[in-house]
């Protein structure tokens, strides 16, 4: 399968964005399972669509990376019920 030998061409760069992941983990259980999904879910669309090498990868680093951002937000902000206010919103910008 083609698909297979892309993963292993970017195997490195996939080791990389794990060791991320694996910081979401220690910060946030919720956003690391939620990142794998969506990552397993970028490959099932790999498999299935007529994508170029560049594309998959793309496509499989992006799902990996989508909430890096949300490392820097402070958990109280995160997890903040109702609202944000104003102080909150300028500690995110």
């Amino acid at each position: 399968m083609v698909f297979d030998g892309i993963l292993l061409s970017i195997e490195k760069e996939l080791e990389e964005i794990e060791q991320q992941l694996n910081t979401f983990l220690s910060k946030d259980a919720y956003t690391y399972r939620h990142s794998k999904r969506v990552f397993k879910y970028a490959v099932d669309f790999c498999d299935k669509l007529d994508l170029s090498e560049a594309e998959m990868k793309t496509l499989i680093l992006g799902a990996l990376i989508h909430n890096i951002s949300k490392l820097e937000i402070p958990r109280n902000i995160m997890y903040k019920k109702g609202k944000l206010d104003l102080s909150c919103l300028f500690l995110l910008f």
